[in-house]
This record gives C-alpha cells, sequence and structure tokens, in this order.
C-alpha cells in the first residue's frame, strides 16, 4: 500500500505545454523503518478535451484492478503440424500474389521456371540478330571487331521458327571490309544439345560484292530484304540450303574456343567472301511445352 502524504505542484510548470507531472513523497514501511523515497511518475495525461487541470491536490490515486484469476492455456503442436502451418500459409500467400498478378495463367499450365530453359550461344563473323517465333531474342553486341559470343537462356516453344540475319562487315558502296581488304563471313549456333546450325537450314544472300571480286573498281548488288523475313509464315521454300565450312576456313577467334557448339556446323551463303548480308531460316519441331508459353 502507498501513501500519499504529500501532493504539491511542479515549480515553473506550465500545464497546458505538456503533460502533467506529479512529484510525490512516498513512505513505504514493512517490518522497519526505511528511508523516504522521492519518486517522479510520469502520468498519462488526464483529460484528453477541456481545459487542463489547475488543481492537482484533487488528484486521487486509482485502485488497482482486480487480476483475472482463470488459468492460461497453453498449446502443443508437433513439427509436423507446425510445418503443415507453414505450408499453409505460403500457398494463401501464393494465391493472394497471383491474385494481385493476375490470377493463374489462361490454360491452366503452370508457369514456367528457368530449369525450363536451355542455352544458346551463338557467333558470327562479324555480326548478327536472332528471331526465334517471330521474336527478337539476340542481338550481337559489337558490330565489328573483336569477335565475340553471345549467349542467352531460351524458353523453346515448339515448332521453333528460327530467323537470323548474319552480316559481315563491309562497305555499303564498295563491299569492302577495309580500303582495299575483301572480308569473310561465318555463323555458327548452338541451343540446347539438338539444335544446330548445319546445310538443313535455308540461306540466302542480300548484300553482295565487290563483284567478281574486283577491288579495282568495286561494285555491289543489293536485294531488297523483306520485311517480313523473320515471321513463321514467311515462305522460304524457293531459298537454297546453307553451306557448310570448317574451322580452318572460318577462322574463329578466341571466343569461340570457350563456349559449347559441339555438333553445330560453321555456316553461310554459296560466297563466304563475297556475300555480306545472309538470313538463315530453319524451322524444327518438339515436344509441346506443359507450362505456358503466352501463345
Amino acid at each position: 500500500m502507498v501513501k500519499v502524504s504529500k501532493v504539491r505542484r511542479l515549480k515553473n510548470f506550465n500545464p497546458a505545454s505538456g503533460v502533467p507531472f506529479i512529484l510525490m513523497e512516498s513512505i513505504f514501511s514493512m517490518k522497519a523503518k526505511l528511508s523516504r523515497n522521492i519518486l517522479l511518475i510520469h502520468l498519462i495525461p488526464l483529460l484528453s478535451l477541456g481545459d487542463p487541470i489547475s488543481d492537482y491536490s484533487t488528484l486521487q490515486p486509482q485502485e488497482p484492478q482486480p487480476f483475472d484469476s482463470k488459468p492460461f492455456q497453453t498449446t502443443f503442436i508437433t513439427d509436423t503440424q507446425l510445418a503443415q502451418e507453414r505450408t499453409s500459409r505460403l500457398k494463401s500467400r501464393n494465391r493472394r500474389s497471383n491474385k494481385q498478378r493476375g490470377g493463374g495463367t489462361p490454360d491452366g499450365k503452370r508457369k514456367p521456371s528457368m530449369s525450363d530453359t536451355i542455352k544458346a550461344n551463338i557467333y558470327a563473323d562479324n555480326s548478327f540478330i536472332l528471331y526465334i517465333n517471330e521474336k527478337l531474342v539476340a542481338v550481337d553486341s559489337i558490330e565489328f571487331i573483336p569477335h565475340n559470343v553471345i549467349s542467352v537462356d531460351i524458353l523453346p516453344e515448339y515448332p521453333m521458327t528460327i530467323a537470323v540475319m548474319a552480316k559481315d562487315n563491309a562497305d555499303h558502296e564498295t563491299g569492302m571490309e577495309y580500303t582495299n581488304n575483301i572480308g569473310d563471313g561465318g555463323f555458327i549456333l548452338k541451343i540446347g544439345n539438338s539444335i544446330l546450325s548445319s546445310r538443313e537450314w535455308k540461306a540466302k544472300y542480300f548484300f553482295h560484292g565487290p563483284v567478281n571480286g574486283s577491288t579495282i573498281n568495286p561494285q555491289v548488288v543489293h536485294t531488297p530484304i523483306p520485311p517480313d523475313w523473320h515471321s513463321e509464315d514467311f515462305d522460304d521454300s524457293q531459298w537454297g540450303q546453307a553451306k557448310e565450312y570448317n574451322e580452318e576456313e572460318i577462322g574463329p577467334k578466341a571466343p569461340y574456343f570457350e563456349h559449347d557448339f559441339k555438333g553445330a556446323k560453321w555456316i553461310w551463303s554459296h560466297s563466304l567472301k563475297l556475300d555480306n548480308t545472309v538470313i538463315f531460316r530453319y524451322t524444327i519441331d518438339g515436344p509441346k511445352a506443359d507450362f505456358y508459353t503466352g501463345r
């Protein structure tokens, strides 16, 4: 029991500017008389409305509320139950997340993951752009030199239509790579383990020169490139087949040897030196995906 022997107002304290404080001198008695203690008690604001308290002498200590003697109830759960509860919460959170992002897939198939992708390695002398099923998938980041390899992850969708525009660096007016030099092209691709560049691909050149390899008065031939050359239903039935070349004829640079091109063949049109822009097309069948592809 606390006996309030004296309550006095704090000096120099403005009740309207802050939370009221009460300085209480309290006397405690147990078996022996103890020394007097001064307690500073920070009280919750006593009034939320109306004027600030002006007379603190009217404040009385409040009686403590009776303690709820109802015994605590403790529930124990097993590790299995805990794991089931976590799984349930995770599924519920995923459902809410999917709902916020637009819900599940339209055809009810699962969403793809990175384990569904396959690696594509592409090397061109000198540059390329790659479409798969009419979607731009990769662009060579270096137009000329140094030679480089582009590696990207591909989400396979079958049938797969591959369309590539490869370019050997050449002057648009003369077909020369340098002032007095004729360059040469080359292209190789490997996607996964089974999609490989080869003579089975269709190929057609659209920029040729210098005509007859003449460097004295170089002339070139430009064929208009069809705007839909990369579409799936493009008619390439009149195109010829790509020609395969060996590694010695191409002379690839260091990055080529640092990547997996096993089984793939170097290809170009029928003139490795004079055909400067070549488009390749190839369609391959495969298993229908069991995940949602958006098609």
